[in-house]
C-alpha cells in the first residue's frame, strides 16, 4: 500500500497518539513531511519517520485495538502495550510487502521480520494469559 493510499484511508478515524484520542480529518503530503489534521491538532511528521509515526498512530476502530476497562493497573499496562505493537507489527508488515512487491532480494529481510513477528505474538499471547489469570 502506498504512503498516500494509507494516509487518505486515515481519515475519519480514531487514533489513539501520545495519550490522546484524535479524529483524523484530513491529511496531506507537503515535501517531504506528513500533514496531518485532527480535532486536536496539526502533526507534522518528516516522511523519513513514518514507521516510528505509524508505530505510535493507534487506530482505535481496530478491534484488535479496542478499548477494554480493567482495574488491575498491570492488565491495563500489558493491554496498552499489547495495542501500541500489533499496530506498529501491522505497520512493519505492510511496508514489508510493499518493499517486497518492488525488490525481490528483499525476501530474506522479509523472513526475518516473518520470525520476529511470531515471537512477539507469542510472548504477547503469555502475557495476556498471565493478566487474565491474575485476574481471577
Amino acid at each position: 500500500m502506498s504512503l498516500e493510499n494509507r494516509l487518505h484511508e486515515m481519515t475519519g478515524k480514531k487514533y489513539l497518539y501520545m495519550n490522546e484520542e484524535h479524529l483524523v480529518k484530513e491529511v496531506k503530503i507537503v515535501d517531504k513531511t506528513m500533514l496531518i489534521i485532527t480535532d486536536q491538532k496539526q502533526i507534522v511528521v518528516p516522511i523519513s519517520e513514518k514507521a516510528e509515526f505509524f508505530e505510535n498512530f493507534i487506530d482505535m476502530s481496530d478491534s484488535s485495538t479496542a478499548v477494554v476497562n480493567h482495574e488491575e493497573e498491570g492488565t491495563e499496562k500489558i493491554l496498552k502495550t499489547y495495542k501500541s505493537t500489533t499496530f506498529g507489527i501491522k505497520s512493519v508488515l505492510l511496508d514489508a510487502l510493499d518493499k517486497l512487491a518492488e525488490d525481490p532480494n528483499y525476501i530474506k529481510q522479509a523472513q526475518a521480520i516473518n520470525q520476529t513477528t511470531k515471537v512477539l505474538l507469542d510472548v504477547f499471547k503469555t502475557e495476556l494469559q498471565i493478566a487474565k489469570s491474575i485476574k481471577k
